[in-house]
C-alpha cells in the first residue's frame, strides 16, 4: 500500500494489507524480488504488524529491509508472503510496479505521489511551501481510487495563507495533464491550481468559475479556468500554449546542473498550490496523478535544442569560463564561434571583453 517510503529514491519501507483468506492459521513471512536478487525473494522483517493471522483476520504490516536490500523506485519489485508455520507452498505475491519517470530529465517525476521521503512529509522529488509556516499540511491519500496528495488548510491561522507543492523540472514541450478534486464550496474564499516560475515569469492557473486572462504584465500572469467542485477532473495543461496566450516569449536556455545533466536547459519551477484569503478556512484539495506522454528525451536531444541556437550557446559557455576565471578558455570557445557565425557583434563584443579581462589579469 502506498506511499513507499524511501531514503535516497530506494524503497525501504512498505505498508502491507494481508488478509487470510485460506483454512487454517498463518505466521506471515515476506520477502521482496526485484532486479539483481537472483531466483529468490530477499527477507523484509515485520516492523509492526500481528505476527499470526487466524482464518478470515486481516492486518496492516510495516516491513522493511535491514538497510541493504532496498530497490530503486525505476525498477518493478514483487512483494512476497509465505507461511512460516510449515507449508511453504501457500504464498501470496504483490506487484510493484516501476516508475520510469526518474529515468529521463523531461519526465516530471514521480507523477503518480507513490514513493515519499522516509518521514512521509513530501513525495520525493516534490518539495513544500506553507506561508507563513504552519499554514497548510501536505499528506497522501486515496481519494476515490486516485493516488493523490491532499492540501489542507490550517483554519486556526488567521489572514492570507498558502501550502504547495512543487518540483524543479525541464519545462514541459507537450501538454500534460493532472487530476484534480477540490470539496469547496463555490463562495469559498480559497484558491487551488498550478503555478510555473522560470525565472523571469511567473504564471499562475486558479482553477475557479470561468475562463478568463485576468492579468498580464511583462513578468506577470494570471489565468482562470472553469473546474467544477466536488468531483475529480481531468484537467490538460498546454504551459507553451499559454505562454503564447499571455503574449509571452518563451524562456531562455540557461545553463544547468539538473538529476545530473550539466547542460543548457530550459527550467522551470512548479508548484500545486491550495491558499486562501480567508480567516477561518479549512479548505482541502486533492491533486491526483499527472498524466504525460511523449517523455524520453535523451541528452543529445537537448543538446542539440542548445545548439540551435549557436551564438547564445557560446556565449553563455564563455560566461562560465569568466566567472572560473578561466580566460582562456573562454577565449577559446568565442574564436571557436566566430568561426562559424562571422561578423557577430555579439561575438565580437563578448572577444573584446574577454582580452581586456585577459589584459588587466597580465598586468604587473
Amino acid at each position: 500500500m502506498p506511499p513507499y517510503l524511501t531514503e535516497d529514491g530506494q524503497v525501504n519501507r512498505i505498508l502491507i494489507r494481508l488478509e487470510n483468506l485460506g483454512p487454517a492459521t498463518i505466521k506471515p513471512r515476506f520477502g521482496v524480488h526485484y532486479d539483481y536478487t537472483g531466483f529468490n525473494p530477499l527477507p523484509w522483517h515485520i516492523e509492526s504488524g500481528p505476527l499470526i493471522l487466524e482464518r478470515g483476520q486481516s492486518g496492516l504490516y510495516w516491513i522493511a529491509g535491514d538497510g541493504e536490500l532496498p530497490f530503486v523506485a525505476n525498477s518493478a519489485a514483487q512483494v512476497i508472503v509465505t507461511n512460516a508455520e510449515g507449508d511453504y507452498a501457500l504464498r501470496g505475491m504483490a506487484t510493484i510496479g516501476p516508475d520510469r519517470s526518474f529515468l529521463w530529465p523531461d519526465a516530471i517525476p514521480n507523477p503518480d505521489f507513490l514513493y515519499w521521503n522516509s518521514n512521509a512529509t513530501t513525495p520525493i522529488l516534490w518539495g513544500s511551501r506553507s506561508e507563513p509556516p504552519g499554514a497548510g499540511k501536505i499528506s497522501y491519500a486515496n481519494e476515490g481510487g486516485h493516488h493523490s496528495v491532499m492540501l489542507t488548510l490550517n483554519g486556526q491561522i488567521s489572514g492570507p495563507k498558502r501550502v504547495a507543492l512543487n518540483s524543479f523540472v525541464l519545462m514541459p514541450r507537450k501538454p500534460f495533464g493532472v487530476w484534480v478534486r477540490s470539496d469547496s464550496a463555490p463562495n469559498s474564499k480559497a484558491q487551488y491550481g498550478l503555478e510555473f516560475e522560470d525565472g523571469l515569469h511567473r504564471l499562475t492557473l486558479h482553477f475557479g468559475q470561468r475562463n478568463e486572462v485576468q492579468y498580464t504584465s511583462e513578468q506577470r500572469a494570471i489565468v482562470e479556468r472553469a473546474v467544477p467542485t466536488g468531483t475529480w477532473t481531468y484537467q490538460e495543461i498546454d504551459l507553451i500554449d499559454l505562454y503564447q496566450q499571455v503574449g509571452w516569449n518563451l524562456p531562455p536556455f540557461l545553463p544547468s546542473v539538473y538529476r545530473n545533466l550539466d547542460a543548457d536547459l530550459r527550467t522551470v519551477d512548479i508548484s500545486l498550490f491550495l491558499s486562501s484569503d480567508g480567516t477561518a478556512d479549512n479548505a482541502r484539495v486533492f491533486w491526483g496523478p499527472i498524466e504525460q506522454d511523449g517523455f524520453g528525451v535523451g541528452p543529445e536531444t537537448l543538446m542539440a535544442e542548445t545548439l540551435e541556437d549557436v551564438v547564445g550557446y557560446y556565449v553563455r559557455l564563455s560566461e562560465r569560463h569568466v566567472a572560473e576565471r578561466n580566460y582562456a578558455q573562454a577565449l577559446m570557445v568565442l574564436e571557436r564561434a566566430q568561426q562559424i557565425v562571422h561578423a557577430d557583434m555579439t561575438i565580437s563584443a563578448r572577444i573584446d571583453e574577454v582580452l581586456a579581462l585577459i589584459e588587466v589579469e597580465n598586468r604587473p
